[in-house]
């Protein structure tokens, strides 16, 4: 059995080389994720251990982009969950939309932390396409982001396989999606409503994506991305998402994530079988 200081070792060479190589730092991520995800792909490739799967790194580009793929957690789908979404279509969505008209508001902000491949992001797009009532005198700034450069280019590409479409309904496939071979792609309709850029959430010199010039969201979604966090680094991850919301914003997690407990008090959550959470005007 090899040492777990040996293992440890191994395992922060390797994190380093993927930081230098692709600049990603996952080093906030949790230590047992990062290691079944290195374990899982020295299985995969029959690599003999860990300093044998850290030489294969080093001169095989592939197999890199395959472990930098795996901990960047490119699992989804369009309207991967369908209550969320619809909740968002039939109560939040027009409930945020009636009250910004009331205040003479015709500004609609969103962005997607943590975005993967697009379906996310996208998915909220065609929603807002869908919407009876009140959108044509709004600006809609959908905003998109992730650490991942190949994520963001499959996102821009917007061709996806049947894995990745198949939650969405078959009226919404025919509008919006053409069949190319294996994949679907996206309509150029909803492609122009979502930008996309490299964003660090644990980056400190800027509090949101560099191209939104400013925070003031009326919707943030980090879904199923904070799970992968240490404590510590949640903490630096939730204070800038709080300070990105606009008082009334709502904050959308995925299910198996929760508030820090000193959120708890500033944050009303709006639906019991959903993590979405509304931040209180408190001034």
């Amino acid at each position: 059995m090899i040492p777990l200081n040996m293992v440890a070792s191994m395992i922060k060479k390797i994190i380093n080389h993927i930081k230098i190589k692709k600049n990603i730092d996952i080093n906030g991520y949790e230590d047992k994720f990062v290691r079944e995800q290195i374990e899982d792909r020295i299985i995969q490739i029959h690599a003999k251990s860990y300093s044998d799967y850290f030489n294969r790194i080093k001169t095989d580009a592939f197999e890199l982009d395959k472990l930098t793929e795996r901990l960047s957690n490119n699992t989804s789908r369009f309207f991967r969950k369908p209550l969320l979404f619809e909740y968002l279509y039939s109560v939040l969505l027009p409930e945020l939309i009636s009250a910004k008209g009331k205040e003479d508001d015709y500004s609609l902000r969103i962005w997607s932390a943590g975005c993967s491949q697009g379906q996310e992001p996208y998915s909220v797009a065609i929603l807002l396409n869908e919407l009876p009532n009140g959108l044509e005198n709004f600006n809609v700034n959908i905003f998109s982001s992730d650490v991942n450069n190949e994520n963001l280019r499959k996102a821009n590409s917007a061709l996806y396989n049947f894995e990745s479409i198949k939650n969405v309904k078959y009226g919404l496939l025919k509008k919006y999606f053409i069949q190319r071979e294996e994949e679907f792609e996206l309509a150029t309709s909803v492609k122009e409503m979502v930008q996309f850029s490299k964003f660090d959430l644990l980056d400190l010199k800027h509090q949101s994506p560099p191209e939104s010039i400013f925070g003031n969201f009326d919707i943030i979604l980090c879904c199923n991305v904070l799970m992968y966090y240490k404590a510590g680094y949640k903490e630096i991850i939730f204070n800038k998402l709080y300070k990105n919301l606009t008082p009334g914003g709502y904050l959308i997690l995925g299910e198996s994530e929760e508030l820090p407990e000193k959120y708890r008090d500033i944050f009303l959550k709006t639906f019991n079988q959903e993590n979405i959470y509304k931040k209180l005007n408190l001034i």
